[in-house]
């Protein structure tokens, strides 16, 4: 089952990738084999297996989420936008690729264990017509490597605290639909697949339901999403009623399949979905502003940038004036990025008295930060 799954893959070395070709009988006896079809599996990923990896590659992020606090609440979220209803409050065992934390987009791995065995060939129809961001080449090609080995870090720790889980929901496995090739792929070419994450509190909204629409993502996600975009847009005294009555009139109007929602309807859930988001914008975890895109330099540029900011800032406190001052970087450094938009903080010790200006002696940092 999907435990036993997690525990192979977690144990895999840095140099070790499951594929989903079983290996052949007459080659059983070898030592060494090369990763080609006349050895393992066979054509258009005709062996069946019961457990499956999704592979998605740099997807835009969700804003109201942080990697590095919640990436297991991360990867619910991608499970609910980006893969159909039967993989949905399912037992997952999650893992975030080597880029994850470095570079803008999410990339991740979701393995899932499924209630039959299926052949490849078959779920890469199922995911053309209901996941289309999902990386087909794993799936459909019974020797093609799952690359899932940890990253390694020399010299520097790794950005994220933590990349891999079992997340436990209230199925252990997914149960498919009955494959049908030739219905997944008109279904395919008529539907426009997986929603892309949306900004604002309203939009997000919008994306509650069990029902068919594009783009409905059933109910904690997307109205987590919207409270924090709610918290995050707000402009002076935050109105706790007004944003429950909206997500309450958006739960009352969206489609439900018969699904029981007094959960999210009571005034606990909501009240404690809105005092979590208000926490983390105390705690600077919903960020305001979001430049967008990243300016790579080098080191020499970017200590040459800092060198300016560090002589802009003394010239002014020389002339008179009491600045208060911020660079907006969001740099690369060496090609490594400050961590998940974490503040880069760069101290400089600044022992001149500056004209008696400071009113202590003591240093002070200049912030380097990705928000400004």
């Amino acid at each position: 089952g999907i435990d036993d799954l997690a525990r192979v893959i977690a144990g895999l070395g840095s140099h070790d990738f499951p594929i989903r070709g079983s290996i052949h009988d007459d080659v059983r006896d070898q030592d060494k084999l090369r990763k080609k079809l006349v050895n393992f599996g066979g054509h258009d990923g005709a062996t069946p297996c019961q457990w499956a990896m999704f592979d998605l590659d740099k997807v835009p992020e969700n804003p109201a989420l942080d990697l590095y606090e919640e990436p297991e609440d991360v990867a619910e979220w991608l499970i609910s936008e980006y893969l159909p209803k039967p993989f949905h409050d399912v037992s997952c065992y999650w893992q975030f690729s080597s880029s994850a934390g470095l570079i803008p987009g999410l990339s991740a791995h979701l393995f899932f264990w499924l209630d039959r065995q299926i052949c490849g060939g078959d779920l890469k129809h199922y995911l053309a017509a209901h996941a289309p961001y999902v990386d087909p080449a794993p799936i459909g090609n019974d020797v093609q490597p799952h690359y899932v080995a940890p990253p390694i870090f020399e010299n520097c720790p790794d950005p994220l605290p933590r990349r891999a889980g079992l997340m436990q929901r209230e199925h252990d496995f997914a149960t498919l639909p009955q494959i049908d090739r030739r219905e997944l792929r008109q279904y395919a070419i008529e539907h426009s697949g997986a929603p892309i994450p949306t900004p604002g509190f309203r939009e997000n909204l919008k994306l509650i339901g069990n029902g068919g629409g594009h783009g409905q993502s059933k109910f904690h996600v997307p109205i987590r999403t919207a409270i924090m975009w709610a918290v995050r847009d707000a402009r002076g005294p935050l109105d706790d009623r007004q944003i429950k009555a909206e997500v309450r009139d958006a739960i009352h109007y969206a489609p439900k399949d018969g699904r029981d929602v007094s959960l999210y309807l009571s005034d606990k859930y909501l009240d404690d979905s809105i005092t979590g988001a208000v926490r983390k914008r105390q705690s600077e975890l919903i960020k305001r502003d979001r430049p967008g895109g990243v300016e790579r330099v080098t080191l020499e540029t970017g200590e040459a940038q800092l060198g300016e900011a560090v002589e802009d800032f003394m010239s002014a406190v020389r002339a008179g004036d009491t600045p208060v001052t911020a660079l907006r970087g969001g740099f690369f450094v060496s090609g490594l990025r400050s961590p998940h938009n974490f503040p880069l903080a760069v101290t400089f010790f600044i022992v001149a008295r500056l004209n008696g200006r400071l009113r202590s002696p003591h240093n002070f940092p200049l912030a380097v930060t990705d928000q400004g």
